[in-house]
């Protein structure tokens, strides 16, 4: 979109003219109360056009051309009849200019301003945005250029629609009720400027602001997120902040194109880890190079409301990440596609609130704020009545056949096998009550 912009421009900058008029013969164009005088060249620079038209006929030639319009916008039209190349100092200059190429008729400076920079007024401060910085993929079209398009159409259609004596007064694109701040930070970060996001609030403002202007690929820099090599497997792994950042558009599961026997379809697979790419960031425009994707690795905070449990059953010697309905909600949303519902994936009698199998072999878990053994989930399927551990320390938990823990922080691989899948714990952090939520808080 960019180069056919600049190759568009150039065209504009060098136009083969077509000489309608005498190139050395002066017209004579009266401008509301001011006259102007321009030589036929200058008139045929940007042809056919109001004027044109009019000083073909030869009886004209040597009249005066009188036209009810702003004398002080003509000026700038008389210098690009003349060559020069106008620069456009604010929306009003731009919008004047706009209705007059229409109203003249002059083709050549109609496509420059369609393919001028945007101007808007955005919390009471006017920007200029240079188009070429919202143009890429992902963040066009957007809310500037659909505005533009609607706003800035032909004139002279809406007086043939209307049956008008002249075109309406045309307006800029104005946004009085949202941040200034916040898109002049949106533009910097256009520009290539590094914005410093000062907390989580900054950043949900920053998201928002992207998506009210359909700036897909701009929100993307700002969702929070981290990325890393795994030393051990040597894969890049991408950790994602919030569950509601993820697209699912842009989710692979590995094991349902890959290559496997007829006799086992799907069994005969290893569980993989999915994997993720953000949207636009991570996609290559070249057919030569791989897109990127990473294994996922999901982080869930309670300070999200993003609430999650840790349920064991001991009776079954089961082990499952039980979802809320809100966030179960939003899971299907974004997971639904690949995992389906099957066995390992369980509504309750509600039918709101998700099970999926756990594997916590690995997982690094702080329970109670004490860091637990590695061999800790063994003990406590074995020694529920008492919730003794190996080492001597206990977790004070009751006898029960099903134990539940709150979780305030986890991150989670999702292992997928066909259309299974396992959420494989890395790190979490929970509390089994009350008592012990409020034995870990601090005075103020």
């Amino acid at each position: 979109m960019v180069k056919e912009i600049e190759k568009t421009a150039q065209v504009e900058m060098y136009p083969q003219v077509s000489y309608l008029l005498p190139l050395e013969k002066l017209y004579t164009v009266q401008i509301g109360h001011k006259s102007f005088k321009l030589s036929g060249a200058s008139l045929s620079s940007d042809s056919p056009s109001y004027f044109t038209e009019y000083f073909k006929d030869e009886e004209k030639q040597n009249s005066t051309l009188m036209i009810d319009r702003s004398p002080e916008v003509f000026v700038k039209i008389q210098l690009h009849l003349q060559g020069y190349y106008i620069e456009i100092d604010n929306a009003i200059e731009f919008t004047y200019l706009f209705a007059d190429a229409h109203y003249y008729k002059l083709p050549r400076l109609k496509k420059i301003l369609y393919l001028y920079d945007y101007f808007a007024t955005i919390g009471g401060r006017g920007f200029r945005i240079p188009r070429k910085l919202v143009l890429i993929p992902g963040d066009y079209p957007n809310f500037l250029s659909i505005s533009y398009d609607a706003a800035f159409r032909d004139p002279q259609v809406v007086v043939a629609m209307k049956n008008m004596l002249r075109p309406p007064p045309q307006e800029n694109i104005v946004v009085g009720d949202r941040s200034a701040q916040l898109f002049h930070e949106l533009l910097r970060t256009l520009e290539g400027d590094t914005v410093h996001v000062r907390d989580e609030t900054h950043r949900a403002d920053l998201i928002q602001e992207c998506r009210y202007y359909n700036f897909k690929a701009l929100e993307q820099q700002f969702v929070k997120c981290k990325i890393s090599t795994n030393p051990f497997t040597l894969r890049e792994e991408i950790t994602m902040g919030s569950i509601s950042d993820i697209s699912p558009r842009t989710l692979l599961n590995p094991t349902l194109n890959a290559p496997r026997s007829p006799s086992s379809p799907a069994d005969g697979l290893e569980f993989v880890p999915l994997q993720y790419k953000r949207p636009y960031l991570d996609q290559v425009l070249s057919l030569q190079v791989k897109e990127v994707y990473r294994e996922l690795i999901l982080q869930i905070s309670l300070a999200n409301l993003e609430i999650t449990k840790l349920s064991l059953d001991t009776a079954n010697n089961s082990v499952f990440l039980k979802l809320s309905p809100q966030y179960s909600k939003t899971y299907l949303a974004k997971f639904g596609r690949f995992l389906p519902d099957r066995e390992d994936i369980i509504r309750s009698g509600s039918g709101k609130e998700i099970f999926i199998v756990c594997d916590l072999e690995d997982c690094h878990c702080t329970i109670n704020g004490k860091s637990m053994p590695k061999n800790w989930l063994d003990n406590v399927m074995t020694s529920r009545s008492d919730g003794q551990l190996s080492n001597g320390g206990t977790l004070g938990l009751p006898e029960k056949h099903v134990i539940e823990f709150k979780l305030l922080q986890s991150q989670w691989k999702l292992n997928v096998q066909g259309s299974r899948v396992v959420a494989r714990g890395l790190k979490i952090m929970g509390i089994s009550d009350t008592y012990n939520m409020y034995s870990q808080a601090a005075f103020l």
